[in-house]
This record gives structure tokens, sequence and C-alpha cells, in this order.
């Protein structure tokens, strides 16, 4: 059997992979979801959750705990490979972190799970460097298709975040195909991704566009801090040298929020939240909590990604600009949603496409405009820098 029909044969069970793994993950946050929210005592166990997260990870390889930086950097240079174990460890503790209230996201998960997967299997067949590297490539495109049903968005995010040039048009076709197969085979599942309308687009004129990108420039500072301010929280958590007592004190203040706010809309992974973002006008400081709640989970050592955190930081702050902006509350809601995780991640063109998939095509100047400025303004380093 030729080299090339293994790599195509990977590609193939790659995207079946994330397909599958992210259509049963996706089923069981729902769950998790609910039953957190008719139970909202559990939140006050997430301190206790959070020691039982670290407890896991600490029988288990410790290269595992870099998650989707170890992912990228094996594409840049081949060492140990991504461990199989990370595959069901990153599931069972995101989903331990959403039942108790944790603040997180789900992109990690599904990249975590068909990263881990995909280099197994390409271990066991004893693939040369530079397909392994190949296949981590269509395995991120796998499962950030899957998991957010944008298989467009998802091939630009697998090469922007990987640094990879799609220089080979060989490998650019391999990895769209394992997002598309990711997205058709998780559409099998009962799994409905969310969908949210912008509404009536402004009229595309020299106001519109100045403040388009006059909240854009708000978006871009805002992922910037979010950035710097993980950096921070993670540093200074770190200086508590035992990882139990570190995650209980992170949990524990996560807990508390709930007892401040009075109800959990900003707990959680926040997805109901999102699509009230874009039928009223949110208070300003919501965006703000959510971040800090985000920070917190994640820097204490609970589990979960932070892009859906991020769409719902960003529509939040959109919506509260539409208080003083002459713009409606879903556009801005809307932008938000695309802008801040452009600036965050550093993928402006994944962004932007991801617009184009979820908003529609209408919308492209706006979203173009949006997701540059906040690139512009949002510093140098990205949640995934290393």
């Amino acid at each position: 059997m030729s080299k090339r029909l293994i790599f195509f044969i990977c590609v193939l069970s790659s995207g079946v992979f994330a397909g599958i793994t992210s259509a049963i993950f996706l089923i069981l946050l729902d769950f998790c979801t609910n039953f957190r929210e008719k139970f909202s005592v559990l939140i006050y166990f997430l301190p206790i959750a959070g020691m039982l997260v670290v407890w896991l990870y600490n029988q288990c390889d410790a290269i595992i705990q870099r998650g989707n930086v170890l992912i990228i950097s094996e594409i840049k240079s081949i060492t140990a490979g991504v461990p199989f174990m990370m595959a069901p460890l990153i599931l069972i503790t995101t989903l331990i972190t959403h039942i108790f209230g944790g603040s997180a996201g789900r992109e990690g998960t599904a990249v975590q799970m068909s990263g881990a997967l995909t280099d197994t299997l390409s271990r066991k067949l004893n693939l040369e460097d530079s397909f392994r590297q190949n296949l981590l490539v269509c395995s991120i495109a796998a499962g950030f298709s899957s998991v957010f049903g944008t298989p467009l968005a998802a091939v630009f995010f697998a090469f922007e975040v990987s640094k990879t040039k799609p220089l080979d048009f060989v490998l650019l076709f391999f990895v769209v195909m394992a997002s598309l197969i990711a997205y058709f085979v998780c559409g099998f599942f009962p799994i409905i991704h969310s969908h949210y309308s912008l509404g009536i687009l402004p009229a595309f004129s020299i106001q519109s566009i100045g403040y388009v990108a006059f909240a854009s420039i708000f978006f871009g500072l805002t992922a910037y801090c979010f950035v710097k301010l993980m950096s921070f929280s993670s540093n200074h958590f770190k200086r508590i040298q035992n990882p139990y007592l570190r995650v209980f004190i992170g949990g524990s203040i996560v807990s508390m929020g709930f007892i401040l706010l009075g109800n959990s809309r900003l707990h959680g992974l926040g997805v109901q939240t999102i699509l009230e973002s874009f039928v009223k006008t949110e208070p300003l400081y919501s965006f703000a909590i959510k971040m800090a709640l985000t920070i917190i989970t994640l820097s204490a050592g609970m589990k979960g990604g932070e892009v859906t955190p991020l769409f719902l930081i960003g529509s939040l702050l959109g919506s509260a600009l539409s208080a003083f902006l002459p713009l409606p509350t879903a556009f801005l809601a809307g932008l938000g949603f695309v802008a801040v995780f452009a600036g965050a991640s550093k993928t402006p063109l994944a962004c932007f496409v991801l617009g184009l998939e979820i908003f529609g095509f209408m919308a492209w100047p706006f979203l173009l405009i949006s997701c540059g400025i906040s690139y512009l303004f949002s510093g140098k380093n990205g949640i995934y820098s290393h």
C-alpha cells in the first residue's frame, strides 16, 4: 500500500474521529449544561470538582497538560507525539468543569480529542514525521469544524493557528476534506449548531464604517486584555505550589461569583446568553464579569476551551456598545462575537470566514473591517502563543 493511500485513509479517519467524538461531546455537554441549570447548587461544589480534574491529570503523563499548545508544537517539530490519553481525559475533565459551573469553552476539547486520536493512528502506522505533521493540521480543522459547524472557517483556523502556509495544494485539499468529513459525520447525530442573526444591516456608508471601526478598536483592546490577564492570572496561580489548593481557590472564587451575581447566565458555556445578547442591550459590565470568570476558571487548572467564552465576551461587549453607538444591537453583538476572537486567537481570516458562515455573505465588508481592526489593536501575542 502506497504512503499516499495510507495518508488518505488517515485523513478520512481523522474526519470520522472528529465528527463522532465531537457529536458525543456536544450531546454530553448539552446534558451537563441542562443538569447544572436545573440544579444550580452544583456550582458550590466547583472547588472540589476542580481538585478531581487536577487528580485525573496527575495520573497521566504531564505533557498532556499542554493541551492545544502540544498539538501546535508537534506540527512545528515532531517529538514524542500526542498521547492517546489526551482524548478521554480532556473529554471527562471538560464535562466536569461544565457540570459544576466553570466558565470554559469546547473547541479545545474537540481539537485535542481529534489530534490525540489522529496522531495515535499515525504513530501506529509508523508514518513519517512530515505526514504526521500534516495529519495534525487536518485534525485541528476537523475538530473545529465538527464542534462549531463551520467547515470553511475551520480550514483557515487550522492553517493560521498552526502557522502552516497552505502553499501545498495537496495538503490544502486534505485539510478541506478532513473538515468537511467531520462536519457531515457530526451532522448524522442529533446535533443542532447555534444560529445567530445580525438582523437588518446598516447602510454601507462612511458613517457606519466609522462607527464599526470605533467599536472594533474596543474589541481588539478587549482581546488584548484577555490574553494579558490570562497570562497574569496563570503566573500568579502558579505561585501556589500545591495544584489542589490552586484549583480549590480558583473554583471558590468562581463559585463566589455565582453568589454575588444571583444567577448562572455568565457561568458555564453561555450559548443561551449569547442568543440573549443579540436581542437586548447588555450592561457594560457583563463582558468584564464573563472575562474574569473564564480567566480564573482556566488559569486555576480547570479544563475547556477559550473560544465560546470569547464569543460571549465579544457579543456582550458589542451589545453593550449599542447603547452608545447608533447601530443595531444584534449587528454589534455579531461583530463582537467574531472580532474579539479574531484578536485573541490571532486568526483574523478564520474569524472573517466564520462570520460569513454564521451571519451570511451580505455582512462581509463589516466583518472584514471589524476582524482586521481588532487584530491590529490586540497586541502581538494570542491565546495559542507558546
